[in-house]
């Protein structure tokens, strides 16, 4: 039995960067390794010891051995850890550890030992979880990371059983890990369950998986290529989002949600789109404890969640006074982008944000500053972080960026500029 690498961006790299192989030893990275080092690959390898099973101690000693002997450099992340959520948290170390391997190393690639088997797993742990396009085509061959990175997955097209005779083909040494064989977690229970009876179903059943994710993966790339040129900065217009089809919009909430590493799920989505399509000039929703989607007139944006920020200073007289993220001044001397004030203004100044009630001098009468801010189409997020000045009466005498009292006799100028 041969297995062969014929991912074309291995190729292109052979013999001139390292590659970084992880193994943990099992026997689909074991083969995973002897066929790299037999097609001329510069290999380091990456192992991780989770600390799990007691056999964990023989298997890091047996690779560290094995590429000693074989004059293979090679890194092991001795991982701890207890935690309840340990299949996401120990993912996450392991990459950032295969990174910084990487980085050591200037390797052009992470080389996974994934196979078919793997991929059909995973298509349906998606089905039954629920996910979105790309979740349900499974596992990537191809995937770019951090540092110009890749993630390569070269055995997805090979089965477990092929996998299996190459080892046996060639006398690999392996170890089986007796958790695989448990049936604790939905991986599991699906390997031994579901695959085998589908493989009964359908002899081609390794090509309708490698078929089947490769059409949704392809159709998901040009989707979400369309998302990324759409999106800026987590926003768009919402009229032209309207323009879109279903498919085209909900790839766009989730792609703002990948960028903000916020959980995604079908409601979510739905309920942003049922957000958007509300027509309200302002709303929000909460997508996560940390952030959330705002809607400002045409804007549409996911941003964190502010802390609403304390602003009351009182002024008597000229003074230079730094307060909550905001230097204040007010002098005799003119400044650009301040307040020009009469002689006989009214002390003391309060400087604060909008309260209920605020209203403005307009001619001979008065505007509610709600009202003002709505025919002026200023966001909520950025009304309610308006900064008001009043006079001793409490008449509103400055609306920073939107109103200002003319000065018939300019004395004293105020300025207000926020610290970043």
């Amino acid at each position: 039995m041969n297995l062969n690498i014929k991912n074309l961006y291995l190729n292109s790299i052979k013999n001139s960067d390292y590659v970084l192989v992880t193994v943990s030893t099992g026997v689909d990275s074991s083969v995973l390794l002897d066929v790299m080092l037999k097609e001329g690959y510069k290999v380091v390898v990456g192992h991780v010891n989770h600390h799990k099973r007691s056999q964990s101690e023989i298997e890091e000693q047996y690779i560290k051995s094995y590429c000693e002997k074989h004059n293979i450099p090679i890194r092991v992340l001795d991982y701890h850890y207890d935690g309840a959520n340990f299949q996401a948290e120990a993912r996450g170390a392991r990459y950032d550890f295969f990174l910084s391997v990487c980085k050591e190393f200037n390797a052009k690639a992470i080389v996974t030992a994934h196979h078919n088997d793997d991929l059909a797993e995973t298509i349906i742990m998606n089905i039954i979880k629920g996910s979105n396009m790309y979740g349900y085509a499974g596992i990537s061959e191809e995937v770019d990371l951090d540092n110009n990175v890749k993630l390569i997955r070269p055995f997805l097209e090979y089965s477990k059983e092929e996998i299996y005779q190459y080892a046996k083909d060639n006398n690999i040494t392996y170890f089986e890990d007796s958790s695989n064989e448990e049936n604790h977690y939905l991986r599991n229970r699906i390997r031994h369950n579901v695959i085998p009876k589908l493989k009964d179903e359908n002899p081609n059943f390794k090509e309708s998986v490698l078929n089947y994710s490769k059409q949704l993966s392809s159709s998901f790339d040009y989707i979400r290529s369309q998302s990324i040129s759409f999106v800026k900065n987590n926003s768009f217009s919402i009229k032209e989002f309207n323009k879109l089809h279903i498919a085209q919009k909900k790839d766009i909430i989730n792609y703002i949600l990948d960028n903000l590493s916020i959980d995604s799920s079908k409601n979510k989505i739905d309920d942003i789109i049922a957000l958007i399509d509300s027509n309200k000039a302002n709303a929000k929703l909460d997508v996560s404890s940390l952030y959330q989607a705002v809607i400002a007139y045409d804007l549409f944006e996911i941003k964190k969640i502010e802390t609403k920020k304390e602003l009351n200073v009182s002024i008597n007289s000229c003074c230079n006074i730094v307060k909550d993220n905001y230097t204040i001044t007010l002098s005799t001397l003119y400044s650009e982008d301040s307040l020009a004030i009469d002689e006989d203004v009214l002390f003391p100044l309060t400087i604060r944000y909008r309260t209920n009630g605020d209203k403005l001098i307009i001619g001979n009468g008065h505007k509610k500053l709600k009202d003002f801010l709505i025919e002026h189409k200023v966001p909520i997020e950025e009304r309610n972080n308006l900064i008001i000045v009043t006079n001793k009466e409490n008449e509103i005498i400055w609306v920073k960026g939107y109103y200002k009292k003319k000065a018939l006799n300019p004395h004293y100028y105020l300025s207000i500029m926020e610290d970043k």
